[in-house]
């Protein structure tokens, strides 16, 4: 019988049966792992919503740089997965510039609680504080660019 991975490549003592029941039981761990996350991120985003008036964020998040740099600001505190960001992200998509949701985004993943304590001990410090700098100062960049073009 062929034996055949998700790959490809033939593995010894496992039918495609088996490297299937692999992958749905993986899917099935990855689904309720993230799962948990985007409730968490959907929470989070119906408070702030619910909770902070509209006649508070309006200004700010309407604003061509502000918006931007507030939105950066809040991925950062928040600290979320990549799933998660883009869930949040979404649902303050109307309060917000695209300039700010593009913030939100590309901000969230290298500027977080995490890696401001992981990167240091992990690379030089030189280049910490080059990656952190390029990581502000590029998406706002091209967050207030998107914003005013």
């Amino acid at each position: 019988m062929l034996e055949i991975a998700a790959t490809g490549a033939k593995t010894p003592g496992r039918t495609v049966l088996q490297v299937s029941g692999a992958v749905i039981e993986h899917a099935v761990i990855e689904f309720f792992e993230v799962g948990g996350f985007v409730i968490i991120s959907a929470a989070v985003a119906s408070l702030l919503q619910t909770f902070v008036p509209v006649s508070v964020i309006s200004p700010i998040g309407q604003h061509p740089v502000w918006s931007v740099l507030a939105m950066m600001g809040l991925a950062s505190l928040l600290s979320l997965c990549s799933e998660a960001d883009a869930f949040v992200a979404r649902s303050l998509a109307g309060l917000t510039t695209p300039g700010g949701v593009l913030g939100f985004l590309v901000v969230g993943q290298m500027i977080d609680t995490r890696n401001v304590f992981l990167l240091p001990r992990v690379f030089p410090p030189l280049a910490v504080k080059i990656a952190f700098c390029l990581a502000i100062v590029l998406p706002l960049c091209v967050g207030v660019w998107l914003n005013y073009r």
